[in-house]
């Protein structure tokens, strides 16, 4: 149903806003500096610009901490389109629920994107590059318990999950 994935997507949107905002307010409340934009060092000192065209200024502080952010990886060879392929970043821009979906990877966020598809009707199937996927989420930091418990889960929720794939290229 699309109004649901709508919902989703509204609700998706307003949390992360609200997530980096409580961040940003916590950050403030304890004397923190907190300063958006892009930066690098220069011998001791940051040089940072608050956007395009922006003046660069020089940032001096006895402490830095960095919020990179992160990237989704972009094999070659896969054209990463924002129709009928997208990553973590572009999916929020899918305008309808698809009836199939295929997600590679085994971190976190594969994994909720696979739950969140499979709780809306959508048949889920998971490729994961490893032999093992258990052994997959463990690499990731998780405990092999809760790795079982999770491929269990993912398995018995209706998601098909596949070993030993890798995505080499994609024809559209």
């Amino acid at each position: 149903d699309n109004s649901i994935w709508n919902e989703v997507r509204l609700q998706c949107a307003q949390l992360a806003a609200a997530n980096a905002r409580n961040s940003r307010e916590e950050l403030t409340a304890v004397g923190v500096v907190v300063l958006c934009g892009s930066a690098r060092f220069s011998g001791k000192s940051l040089r940072f610009s608050s956007g395009i065209g922006a003046r660069a200024k020089k940032v001096h502080a006895s402490k830095v901490l960095l919020a990179t952010g992160s990237k989704p990886f972009h094999p070659s060879g896969i054209p990463f389109d924002g129709k009928r392929i997208f990553d973590s970043d572009t999916i929020n821009v899918l305008g309808f629920l698809p009836r199939s979906v295929a997600i590679t990877g085994s971190g976190v966020v594969a994994i909720e994107f696979a739950k969140i598809f499979r709780k809306l009707g959508a048949e889920v199937t998971l490729l994961i590059r490893s032999p093992s996927p258990i052994r997959a989420l463990v690499r990731t930091g998780m405990d092999i318990d809760i790795a079982a418990t999770l491929i269990k889960d993912l398995v018995s929720s209706g998601i098909r999950v596949e070993k030993n794939c890798e995505v080499v290229s994609f024809d559209v």
